[in-house]
């Protein structure tokens, strides 16, 4: 167990989960903008391709008919290319928000964390403080004892 969590070690396995969480949200975020990336880099090239397609000039009506029959199925990649495109997106939307949801759940518990953590601090703090306070006043009646009675402040004389 790390010296981090020693003091709060269910919180701590909580801390550790939603790292895991939020990781491998992180992971499958990333996962997801390059796949979205490819399929509009295939949009794109498919778009290209049906927008370089040369117009039927002349030719039999069965060539015009085949060219005709090629853009038509252009068109219907460059429309699949789309579709996958915007699902993409709409994946990596999701799992941007999953990754949001993770992160925020993850940076809670590390924060209570922290502040319990600066609590014990501060607390450790106060009894120290406690106890230079008592060692102090004893010095200080000690020597105040000595200097009623005229002895040494020193501690016991020999």
């Amino acid at each position: 167990m790390s010296a981090k969590h020693s003091h709060d070690p269910g919180l701590g396995a909580v801390a550790r989960v939603r790292g895991v969480r939020e990781r491998d949200s992180r992971i499958g975020l990333q996962q997801a903008i390059r796949v979205t990336a490819q399929r509009e880099a295939d949009a794109v090239q498919a778009q290209a391709q049906l927008d370089g397609a040369a117009p039927f000039v002349q030719g039999t009506s069965a060539q015009f008919h085949a060219q005709r029959a090629a853009l038509a199925a252009l068109a219907a990649q460059v429309q699949r290319s789309l579709d996958l495109a915007a699902a993409s997106r709409a994946t990596t939307d999701e799992a941007r928000r999953r990754w949001q949801h993770d992160r925020t759940r993850l940076r809670a518990v590390e924060s209570l964390l922290d502040r319990r953590a600066e609590a014990r601090r501060a607390e450790a703090t106060r009894k120290d403080n406690a106890e230079l306070d008592d060692i102090a006043g004893r010095l200080w009646l000690r020597q105040r004892s000595a200097a009623e009675t005229g002895a040494p402040a020193g501690g016991d004389a020999a």
